[in-house]
C-alpha cells in the first residue's frame, strides 16, 4: 500500500479522490470520527440516565448505519 504521495487527516492517510475506495475510506473515517466521539461522551459519564442512553443510541444507530452501507448489498432471489 503506497500512502506517500496521500494526505492526511490526524495522522491518518488519506486516499486520492479518485481512488476506488475513497469512498469507503470516507465511510470508515466518518464512522471512526463517531466512535472515537461516543467512547469519550462514555468515558466522561458517571451516571446511567435517559438522556445519556438516548446520547449513546444514537451514535451507535449511526455507526452501525455507516458500516452496514459498506457491505456489498445481497440481491434477492
Amino acid at each position: 500500500m503506497n500512502h506517500e504521495s496521500s494526505e492526511t487527516i490526524n495522522e491518518i492517510p488519506q486516499p486520492e479522490p479518485q481512488s476506488d475506495y475513497y469512498i469507503t475510506w470516507h465511510k470508515l473515517y466518518q464512522a471512526k470520527y463517531y466512535l472515537d466521539k461516543l467512547v469519550n461522551y462514555v468515558a466522561d459519564a458517571e451516571d446511567s440516565n435517559t438522556e445519556t442512553d438516548e446520547e449513546i443510541e444514537a451514535d451507535l444507530v449511526k455507526i452501525i448505519s455507516l458500516l452496514q452501507n459498506l457491505l456489498p448489498k445481497v440481491e434477492s432471489q
